[in-house]
């Protein structure tokens, strides 16, 4: 299944759960509307251009082998006030949009794109293990609250890229980086 709304709407008003299925709205009036979706495994739900998906109850989001992510660019905003697990998820956030996640204080083995005006909520994070962090076309990224990175050697190429004019990525209460398996990572 892939439910792509082109200008349309998609509406699931009774779905709770889902497992490997691409949700996609794309263009401005877009809508799909799923207000029960609690749990998303290998999953992914994507809005640009001025599209929306509405999944207010997700709890719990989980990348499997395919996909397991969340990404909206332009001007939309991705609200997830609920969500409070995460398991290798893929976040990217550009243009001017703006991912909510207000239940998340920690992820591990993420990666988070983050490109222009885009915006996450990096402040609140107290961890980030064994994740990534890509900055892009002058993104600004910002982790005050990080005091320790470790790497648990499980996953090969964690990076912290600050890609193209003007991008940054600060850790201003970064004291340690730890790899206890003393890996070589390229």
């Amino acid at each position: 299944l892939v439910a792509t709304a082109n200008g349309g709407v998609i509406s699931f008003p009774k779905l709770t759960s889902v497992q490997g299925a691409p949700f996609r709205a794309s263009g401005k009036g877009s809508h799909i509307d799923a207000p029960l979706l609690s749990t998303a495994y290998d999953s992914e739900f994507v809005a640009n251009s001025g599209s929306a998906i509405n999944i207010p109850e997700l709890t719990t989001l989980r990348h499997g082998e395919k996909w397991g992510g969340i990404k909206v660019d332009g001007d939309g905003t991705f609200d997830l006030p609920k969500l409070v697990n995460v398991e290798r998820p893929e976040f990217a956030v550009t243009g001017n949009a703006e991912i909510k996640i207000p239940g998340i204080t920690s992820v591990s083995f993420a990666t988070i794109t983050v490109g222009g005006s885009g915006k996450f909520p990096f402040s609140q994070l107290l961890s980030i293990d064994d994740s990534s962090i890509i900055a892009s076309n002058g993104a600004k990224v910002t982790l005050p609250n990080v005091t320790k990175y470790t790497m648990s050697g499980e996953r090969v190429g964690f990076k912290f890229t600050a890609d193209g004019n003007g991008s940054e990525i600060s850790f201003p209460e970064l004291t340690e980086i730890a790899d206890p398996t003393d890996q070589y990572y390229s």
